[in-house]
């Protein structure tokens, strides 16, 4: 596989990304777990052998790197930032109801064991084929 790091970045960054949200990685956090899976994903990308997809193989890295962010934050919990229902404007009703129902999801998905998660992550989430997640 001949992938440079620019076509790899743009082609596979929000798969990444969104990974990575499921997978409880802090909002703080996003943007260097994410860096941190390219890195790791271009320094081995020789070692890939196709045997899976490479976005398997990349949910492979996210999964890793998620779980380790995990545990660093389990030490150093982030506080709440909700805001107050009273200064909500109707305008913001909508994005205010997206956030809180992906953070319902993230959480759910907090409660999950990594295996049960990452096959609903992968089918439900992401839309790949069971074939695909095998």
């Amino acid at each position: 596989m001949a992938f440079s790091a620019t076509q790899l970045v743009a082609e596979q960054s929000g798969f990444v990304w969104r990974a990575l949200v499921h997978l409880g990685v802090r909002d703080s956090q996003l943007k260097d777990v994410s860096q941190e899976v390219f890195l790791i994903a271009m320094r081995k990308l020789g070692e890939f052998e196709g045997r899976s997809s490479l976005r398997t193989w990349l949910y492979g890295i996210c999964r890793n790197l998620a779980t380790e962010a995990r545990r660093r934050d389990a030490l150093a919990p982030e506080p709440l930032d909700e805001l107050p229902e009273s200064i909500v404007l109707p305008a913001q009703e909508g994005a205010l109801w997206a956030k809180r129902a992906h953070a319902q999801l993230v959480r759910a998905l907090d409660t999950l064991d990594d295996e049960p998660r990452l096959v609903v992550i992968l089918f439900e989430i992401e839309q790949m084929t069971m074939e695909e997640i095998a």
